[in-house]
Order: C-alpha cells, then sequence, then structure tokens
C-alpha cells in the first residue's frame, strides 16, 4: 500500500489527482484474489503436486488414477467452477484400446471421445498432449504405442485450434525423440520430479 507523506492542503492539483489513482490502484492489487485453476485427468495429474510448481494461483487438483477421457466426461457433466481448467489425458484409453483394435481405430475412437471432452471446455482453458512412454514400456505392451500417442497429439493439437482451446505440447521436451527419456520417468509410464519439472515449466510459459 503507498503511504501519502504529503500534507493535502498543501498537494497542487494534479499531483494530488496522480496520488489518488496510484493509490487506488494500489488497493486494488491488494485485493486481487488467485486465480482458481483445476487440474483434470489421470494418475500423471493425481500424482503432480500443482501446489508446489504454480504458487501464486489457488489450484484443485481433480486428478484420478486410471481415468480415461469418457470417465472425465461423465466426471465434468456435473458442476465444476474454475477460472480455468487444465487438462491431462488420454494414455490409459490408448493403452487399453491398443490391446482389441487397429492402429487407426484407437486414435479414432480416442479422438471422438476428446470431440465431447471439448464441449465442456472453454478457451480459457489449456489441454496438455499426451505424454511419451519409455521405449521399455511400450516394448512390454504395444509396439507403436509411442505412434499412436503422437498421432492422437497431432489431431488432437488441430482439434484445440478449432474450437479455439489452448493446447500445449508436452510430448516433445519430454521425450528423446520418440519416446519417453528414462530420466524423466519413474517407471517408463509415470513421471517423477524432473518428468513433473519439464510440464510445469513448459505449462507456465502458457499461464502468463
Amino acid at each position: 500500500m503507498i503511504i501519502l507523506t504529503y500534507s493535502v492542503k498543501n498537494m497542487k492539483p494534479l499531483p494530488l489527482i496522480l496520488c489518488g489513482l496510484l493509490l487506488i490502484l494500489s488497493c486494488t492489487k491488494l485485493n486481487e484474489l488467485p486465480e482458481r485453476v483445476v487440474f483434470l485427468g489421470d494418475s500423471q495429474v493425481r500424482n503432480w503436486d500443482v501446489d508446489y510448481w504454480f504458487p501464486f494461483s489457488f489450484n484443485i487438483n481433480k486428478g484420478v488414477a486410471g481415468y480415461t477421457v469418457p470417465d472425465l466426461i461423465e466426471h465434468l457433466s456435473g458442476s465444476i467452477i474454475s477460472e480455468k481448467k487444465i487438462v491431462l489425458i488420454g494414455i490409459n484409453d490408448i493403452i487399453h484400446l491398443s490391446q482389441f483394435l487397429e492402429g487407426q481405430e484407437v486414435v479414432d475412437s480416442v479422438l471422438n471421445s476428446f470431440q465431447v471432452l471439448t464441449v465442456y471446455l472453454a478457451s480459457n482453458d489449456l489441454v496438455l498432449s499426451i505424454c511419451p512412454v519409455s521405449e521399455k514400456f511400450c516394448n512390454s505392451t504395444s509396439p507403436d504405442l509411442n505412434g499412436l500417442i503422437s498421432q492422437v497429439n497431432a489431431k488432437l493439437a488441430l482439434i484445440c485450434s478449432k474450437k479455439s482451446i489452448r493446447f500445449v505440447d508436452v510430448f516433445y521436451p519430454l521425450s528423446n525423440g520418440t519416446s519417453l527419456s528414462e530420466d524423466f520417468t519413474q517407471d517408463g509410464l509415470h513421471l517423477n520430479y524432473k518428468g513433473y519439472e519439464i510440464i510445469s515449466k513448459t505449462l507456465r510459459q502458457d499461464l502468463l
């Protein structure tokens, strides 16, 4: 708060007006509330210490381990009040669907779910790309898992663009080119501290 040190009666009109404006601006800044941000998604979100990485916003972590995009849609059909929603989800859909569908069918099914999800999002919200998985994890589940993730991410970016929803690419900064760098994961799928540092710093650029 600005403290006025001069006597009001001795001040000239112009300085008095300027000081009054500065006082109003100062008080307004002090009364501003932090932005309310809801983080939505699966275990990648659930394990994300959002208060640590984003200390200047009022954060609510709604991540649920095992969640798929349809699960999140059902959750959002209720009311979630927030100034901003940040979404990171989709890997569980791809892993599950790739067990019994062909590659393009997996991509189409996941993207259809994301199309519905965008109905519940606004231009102020952000959608993060699906994170890559390590080469070792990929080989244990589906040989082309990261290929499927890349295809979904590319088309998801277009969907978000058409809906005027901001899309944030975290696949590239987490990858060694094609798969999740071993430096950023604890088990080939979930992120470790360094992994969360990467996506948090990437996301901050879009939150400014």
